[in-house]
């Protein structure tokens, strides 16, 4: 699965996670009394957080090619 398409869709379950969290009363806002959906914007909050950090690791952490085969058996 894409980076793109991995970002965006687990910032759709963090933003409905998000809106059940306060639907429910677990997390409130500073100065929300009732409760009100999380704004869209926080999907795209979500998503570049995820992005970002996504690549950032993979800056600091390059990924390495395996220096054992998947199958060692196949070199007998």
């Amino acid at each position: 699965m894409p980076l793109v398409v991995a970002a965006f869709l687990t910032s759709i379950f963090l933003w409905i996670a998000e809106n059940i969290g306060t639907a429910t009363g677990v997390w409130l806002y500073p100065g929300q009394t009732t409760w009100h959906m999380v704004p869209l914007t926080k999907l795209g909050s979500w998503y570049l957080l995820l992005y970002v950090s996504f690549v950032l690791v993979t800056i600091v952490c390059r990924p390495q090619p395996p220096d054992t085969p998947e199958n060692p058996r196949a070199q007998a």
